[in-house]
């Protein structure tokens, strides 16, 4: 798998073979179904859900820190790690993860290994007062944390409503309340009124979600990523579904003859439009045969629920927009 997957989904990987290089996005604890088989894969092969996955409220309580001692705050989550730095936060930053990519200052702040598998010594040595996570392997970590006396908090973020709320509590917990607040505020604003007044799904065009090809894997309705796909005008041919994510065979791909392929794999644009282009099955779909095909637009921004969703509403948009004006300057040419 690639390690786009680990971005939508949320969750680490799980050890093995094809093991997939973790990133975050954080998203629900179901596991992936396949349509066309009763088959299923571990729900810890996928990471988080990407995703990845639920609320954003906190399961153990934090502990009030004076703001004479700031926290030493450890992320174990790149979305967590990105409103840190929203809020300015970052001096507060003892560590991260390997999959803390963004922003790119991040990479200056030491790392305790892997996302959802932290190097338990490393991370000891880095005398975090707070501990903040989506997922982890080791679920006795947060307990073996909490006896030496570390505050772990578990943030899920699993659908684009959660995220406002996690901007609030970490405002809470860093007291910077005064830069958590607007930012949380606008989020929440800005999602209510591209809810406003939606076209009806069935006008708008259908969009397929590709998250892996080999096997085919796609985004359900359960994900973030379905919401992000309906706010910015387009209607994910899998919504229908309720799973985040789950397999399908290219029989499905065909008979739903998606308008639009919005690739989440990692690869050099116009590379996968080429590739299956060759397929004849591909070929017969609209999306491939149109050269609908949307392959470059930033991959952790797409698969990560976080304070840029916003940016990645718009970036999508502009580019439905843009396939829809060149549809429509096609048919006025013919």
């Amino acid at each position: 798998m690639n390690k786009v997957f680990g971005l939508c989904r949320g969750r680490p990987a799980a050890p093995g073979k094809r093991r997939e290089p973790s990133k975050a996005v954080e998203s629900r604890r179901e596991s992936s179904t396949a349509v066309d088989s009763p088959r299923q894969p571990s729900p810890l092969l996928f990471l988080l859900p990407f995703l990845l996955l639920s609320s954003c409220s906190p399961s153990s309580p934090s502990s009030p820190v004076s703001p004479a001692s700031p926290p030493r705050i450890l992320s174990l989550a790149p979305s967590l790690t990105e409103i840190l730095f929203a809020i300015d936060a970052a001096p507060l930053l003892a560590g991260r993860t390997d999959a803390c990519d963004f922003p790119p200052e991040a990479s200056a702040i030491p790392s305790t290994g892997a996302f959802g598998e932290p190097d338990f010594e490393r991370l000891i040595a880095f005398r975090p007062t707070h501990v903040v996570y989506v997922d982890l392997h080791n679920k006795t970590l947060p307990d073996l944390l909490r006896r030496r006396n570390i505050t772990v908090l578990h943030i899920p973020c699993d659908q684009l409503d959660d995220i406002a709320p996690a901007i609030r509590q970490l405002g809470e917990l860093t007291h910077l309340r005064g830069n958590s607040e607007p930012l949380a505020t606008r989020i929440e604003t800005r999602l209510s009124e591209l809810r406003g007044n939606p076209a009806p799904l069935a006008t708008r065009p259908g969009v397929f979600l590709l998250m892996w090809n080999d096997p085919l894997m796609t985004v359900g309705g359960g994900s973030f990523i379905t919401d992000l796909v309906h706010l910015a005008g387009g209607r994910n041919i899998a919504a229908d579904t309720p799973n985040p994510y789950f397999n399908v065979s290219l029989e499905w791909v065909v008979t739903r003859n998606p308008d639009i392929l919005l690739s989440l794999i990692e690869a050099p644009p116009g590379a996968l439009r080429k590739r299956l282009s060759e397929n004849p099955g591909w070929a017969a779909t609209r999306a491939i045969r149109e050269n609908r095909v949307l392959d470059s637009l930033p991959l952790d921004l797409m698969c990560r629920p976080g304070p840029r969703i916003l940016e990645a509403v718009e970036a999508l948009q502009n580019e439905l927009e843009m396939i829809s004006r060149g549809g429509a300057e096609a048919r006025r040419l013919q």
